[in-house]
């Protein structure tokens, strides 16, 4: 039986199924954003994803069900999982939803068969992802399934502009896709914890006068991680810099040893992640947030035009922005004025805008005052995201 969490009391006539191939807790936190969304709209909802049981009592309190791959006896048998996984959602979705929303490529052939054999079922791509044959080979198989049948769904969404005309023309879509950046809604920004909660969290003790520069995100090549560690050595002035790495706990610890190796341990704390309420909670109370995807570590179009939720979220609370070069990112933070960017994706230009911009007290103050204001009136979840859930909204409406 899948184990799950729910707000709801059985289901009603109008049903979303939403299927994630990615923790929503950790990243592509906007699915849980629009679960959520639609549930307060009186939707009943169903999420689908690889969830580890231990983290499901962070939904505990969602007016929505939520299903763990995880709790799954064939998820025990790694050779026919996938393929039992997707027969498992197949036969789920036959008869039990009116609309089907499916995160990026993995499990989208799923909403496919059942489009095929109920062609009037609404079905949604949510995008989260840019993904090519040439730029990422090792899903060849996975992406030439989606590029023969991408013009299948009722309705696509994507996270940024430039991915979404991409892909348009990319896959010829007929329909143009609905842009929802990575953004959350007010909602879910906590009140500020009390004064030297994220020291607490981090089991740190920050020297007084040094600023402190937070990073919260995956760790992996593509995020460039080599480049700060050296830029930061490279500082005339010391940076206290606290990561919460989105990773497995050993990759955490082979991240630690480099950077302590570099940095030292003093000026450092490098952690595994927690829970996204509890981050957002404390930390406004470092100096900038970094958003480093340098394209030169992937030459990629989805790297270029990156669009990550960890913006948003340093956004949302007031905190200042440390960003790569990315044309995505720059375009952000020249228009809403929240931060500054690196010159290019070297570690020099990076050791340079944070010389600039970490100790200038009077950028950082303007830089929170924007962040706050333009979040509330123009970035925010609730205002980006009004058009492609009330198109959701009919489609329940239409199959009600």
């Amino acid at each position: 039986m899948l184990h799950f969490f729910s707000g709801n009391k059985g289901l009603s006539r109008r049903r979303v199924c939403v299927v994630s191939s990615h923790n929503p807790l950790r990243a592509y936190g906007a699915i849980i954003y629009l679960c959520q969304a639609l549930a307060d709209r009186g939707v009943s909802v169903e999420l689908f994803a690889p969830i580890p049981l231990g983290m499901l009592s962070e939904v505990a309190g969602r007016p929505f069900c939520v299903h763990s791959f995880f709790s799954r006896a064939y998820w025990r048998i790694p050779r026919l999982r996938s393929w039992l996984c997707h027969m498992d959602l197949a036969l789920r979705f036959l008869f039990s939803s009116d609309v089907l929303v499916f995160e990026g490529e993995a499990f989208f052939l799923v909403g496919v068969l059942v489009k095929y054999l109920f062609p009037t079922r609404p079905f949604v791509n949510y995008c989260m992802e840019y993904l090519t044959v040439e730029e990422q080979p090792r899903f060849t198989r996975v992406l030439k399934r989606y590029e023969r049948y991408a013009d299948r769904p009722d309705l696509v969404l994507d996270v940024e502009s430039h991915r979404a005309a991409a892909r348009q023309y990319r896959y010829r879509l007929t329909k143009q896709p609905l842009v929802i950046p990575n953004t959350l809604p007010h909602s879910e920004v906590p009140p500020p914890a009390p004064r030297g909660s994220l020291a607490a969290l981090a089991g740190a003790v920050f020297p007084t006068g040094v600023p402190v520069l937070v990073y919260a995100g995956g760790i992996h090549a593509g995020t460039g991680m080599e480049a700060v560690i050296s830029a930061l050595s490279c500082l005339s002035n010391p940076v206290c810099f606290l990561a919460f790495c989105n990773a497995e706990d050993q990759a955490v610890a082979h991240f630690r040893s480099r950077v302590e190796a570099v940095l030292g341990r003093r000026m450092t704390r490098i952690l595994s992640s927690v829970p996204r309420f509890q981050l957002l909670s404390c930390i406004a109370e470092a100096d900038a947030g970094l958003v480093y995807y340098p394209v030169s570590v992937e030459k990629s179009f989805n790297q270029r035009y990156c669009a990550p939720a960890k913006f948003f979220e340093y956004v949302s609370v007031g905190l200042p922005v440390v960003a790569s070069s990315n044309p995505s990112l720059v375009d952000l933070i020249d228009h809403y004025g929240v931060g500054d960017y690196a010159s290019d994706d070297t570690p020099e230009a990076l050791t340079a805008v944070l010389e600039s911009f970490m100790f200038d007290s009077a950028r950082l103050r303007q830089c929170r005052q924007n962040a706050v204001r333009v979040f509330r009136s123009d970035l925010c979840y609730e205002l980006k995201a009004q058009e492609a859930l009330a198109r959701i909204e009919e489609m329940t409406l239409l199959r009600g």
